[in-house]
């Protein structure tokens, strides 16, 4: 089993724990996007959250008035993202491989927390995102960096 599978097989089976588990812990990575980004923020804005997961990275800026587009490779994770009625439209794509899925709309916001790791080079992610972002738009994400000494 390819490691991207085996990673997205995980993701599936985490998804309904999710949210509870991030929540439980000291995962601070959205409400600092929020915090870096607030000010920037206008009522309308358009804000594309690449593995937007259960949403929890998105919410505050969908409170904040944003319009949120998702794309995320997990069935799961997405279902209870829907759930939660935050997004314009949610797409299930493969992260590594996609276009960045929504060839009529341009953004004001990119974000992606917690998912480069999982995904390798995103070199392309990058160009396709800085494609999509309208002048003056924001990109935003967290990785974790490459460690050639540990496996991984």
């Amino acid at each position: 089993m390819s490691s991207s599978i085996h990673t997205l097989n995980l993701t599936n089976d985490f998804a309904k724990q999710y949210d509870q588990h991030v929540s439980s812990g000291q995962w601070v990575g959205p409400d600092l996007f929020f915090k870096i980004l607030q000010p920037f923020v206008k009522k309308g804005d358009r804000l594309l959250d690449i593995g937007i997961g259960t949403g929890l990275a998105s919410l505050p800026f969908y409170k904040a008035g944003l319009k949120i587009y998702g794309i995320d490779g997990s069935e799961e994770m997405l279902k209870i993202c829907h759930s939660k009625n935050i997004a314009e439209a949610l797409i299930q794509t493969d992260i590594s491989k996609s276009d960045l899925e929504f060839p009529d709309v341009q953004f004001d916001f990119i974000i992606s927390h917690g998912v480069f790791h999982m995904v390798g080079d995103i070199s392309h992610i990058i160009q396709k995102s800085a494609k999509r972002l309208k002048p003056e738009g924001f990109l935003c994400f967290t990785v974790i960096p490459y460690q050639p000494d540990k496996e991984n």
